[in-house]
């Protein structure tokens, strides 16, 4: 969960990335061009994340939780890494169009699946209990990388805070191919739901 919501951040940084990727020498970034540019990049990247995560509420049915998670921490992965060499030399619409794919990425796969994961791992006696500590511990990743983000960035570059998160989302992938089975259907316990026909 850590490892999510980390990587997740860029999203929160995407001005940040969008204002690296100007063209010109206009270093005031509160001047009305440069917001009406931001705003305009920055609505156009966050709106792909709405078919992206239709998309994967549907792949979800047909690949299962699992593979739907390791395919988009892959993903993922690769678009830090492509986004990392495209800053130099700089190419503004270049980096904007795989920044697009990234947010495309990042808006798949973990991020949907996260809220799936823990009504199928968890028992139903502990589930909520859990899914508390696992949204804690995302809380905990969004602090953490929001503190780190700026930090490596002005210490070193935005490509190196891609590649940091390629290699994040690559952990994230062994991690799921190592620790989660693939369950081939939830099952619910039959006492669980006769107390609920019950009710």
């Amino acid at each position: 969960m850590l490892i999510i919501v980390f990587i997740d951040i860029v999203a929160l940084f995407g001005g940040v990335i969008i204002f690296a990727m100007t063209d010109n020498d206009d270093f005031d970034v509160s001047s009305d061009v440069s917001l009406r540019y931001a705003s305009s990049r920055m609505m156009t990247a966050m709106s792909i994340g709405v078919p992206s995560v239709v998309l994967t509420i549907l792949s979800v049915k047909y690949l299962g939780t699992r593979m739907t998670q390791k395919y988009g921490f892959l993903t993922q992965g690769l678009m830090f890494f492509i986004l990392a060499g495209c800053f130099d030399p700089l190419d503004a619409d270049r980096v904007f169009a795989v920044y697009c794919f990234l947010v495309f990425a990042l808006s798949s796969g973990s991020n949907v699946t996260t809220f799936c994961l823990p009504t199928e791992i968890f028992p139903y006696e502990i589930r909520s209990t859990y899914n508390g500590i696992a949204a804690a511990t995302g809380k905990l990743g969004a602090f953490v990388g929001v503190v780190l983000f700026g930090r490596i960035a002005s210490y070193t570059s935005l490509p190196t805070v891609m590649v940091i998160c390629g290699v994040l989302s690559l952990v994230g992938c062994i991690i799921t191919h190592l620790y989660l089975e693939e369950e081939e259907e939830v099952i619910i316990d039959n006492n669980y739901t006769d107390s609920i026909a019950e009710l």
